[in-house]
């Protein structure tokens, strides 16, 4: 499920734009950013997935992200409308 901001206010750093979150780190989606009319797709795409599934594989346009191994390519205007918090990298 996509977090609320208030629920990952406990991590360090916060949330950032997901299109500045550097290469193989891996994220968890802020609900209260995801635009109304991307968030059904976003959650059929698995970017609503368990935290440490989801991964920032390029940053840029497009900004690449692994979601359970899966690559799927969002434009840069989605990227930086979506926040994420950065989680601490398990590899």
């Amino acid at each position: 499920m996509i977090r609320s901001i208030k629920a990952r206010q406990d991590l360090l750093g916060g949330p950032v734009r997901l299109a500045s979150i550097s290469a193989n780190t891996p994220f968890e989606l802020v609900s209260d950013t995801v635009p109304g009319e991307q968030r059904q797709l976003l959650e059929a795409m698995g970017l609503a997935g368990a935290p440490g599934s989801l991964r920032v594989c390029r940053s840029g346009s497009p900004c690449i992200v692994e979601v359970d191994g899966t690559r799927l390519g969002l434009s840069s205007a989605i990227a930086r409308c979506i926040m994420a918090v950065p989680l601490p990298s398990s590899r």
